[in-house]
């Protein structure tokens, strides 16, 4: 289901942010998911966020290495939009449920509870691709993280893009879809449709110098869909 797009995630908007990586201004369009192909796709309706009595006011992220690399950019787009940034939890090698020595999403998630952010952002699944045995396994990881999230708060997600596992990659980014549209209050960021372009990544998995800013300014217009009720 689609909905008109606030000005600060308009096409326009994100035109001249890719052109800081040479993007076209039509792939900027596809980013946004401003098709109608694409929003019955795989995004979430975000009208709840602009009946929500609740205003969204504060962020918070957990993500892996790529998250980690771009702090910085995804710090300074999300204050852009006027939000306090309460926590940027992310590590190197971070799973959803299962990380080893480094914390999973889930403990990052309890960590992140406690401060309370009015809208989510979750960057993970990179370093689950190959993991799991296909769609099933990977839902049971998502849904796992997702109870680990307040239910009644809002969810950006962003999608992932392994070139050497291109196929494993849509496989769970279609699982992540479902699993979003499942849980509600949701949407989707589409990094995969702008990562694979010309010098966004510099080994086929993390942004480059410029690609960071791509990934920052991408993360920022989808938490800005959830803010138009706020700015009208």
């Amino acid at each position: 289901m689609s909905r008109a797009r606030p000005d600060r995630g308009s096409p326009a908007r994100l035109a001249l942010v890719f052109g800081r990586v040479t993007l076209a201004a039509g792939v900027a369009a596809v980013v946004l998911g401003c098709s109608a192909e694409r929003d019955a796709a795989t995004d979430v309706d975000v009208a709840a966020a602009a009946t929500d009595a609740t205003p969204i006011e504060s962020v918070a992220m957990i993500g892996d290495s790529i998250t980690v690399g771009a702090e910085a950019p995804l710090r300074q787009s999300l204050e852009d939009l006027g939000l306090e940034v309460v926590a940027i939890d992310a590590e190197n090698g971070r799973r959803m449920i299962e990380s080893g020595s480094v914390s999973s999403g889930t403990e990052a998630a309890a960590r992140v509870t406690q401060r309370q952010p009015d809208l989510w952002t979750v960057a993970l699944g990179t370093n689950d691709v190959g993991i799991y045995a296909g769609a099933d396994e990977y839902r049971a990881a998502i849904d796992e993280l997702l109870l680990a999230i307040p239910g009644g708060a809002p969810l950006v997600w962003v999608d992932i893009y392994v070139d050497m596992a291109a196929g494993a990659s849509d496989e769970f980014n279609a699982t992540l879809s479902d699993a979003l549209e499942a849980r509600g209050n949701a949407s989707v960021v589409h990094w995969a449709d702008v990562a694979d372009d010309d010098g966004v990544l510099s080994d086929g998995i993390h942004p480059s110098a410029t690609g960071v800013d791509a990934f920052a300014e991408l993360v920022a217009a989808g938490v800005a869909e959830w803010l138009g009720e706020r700015e009208g």
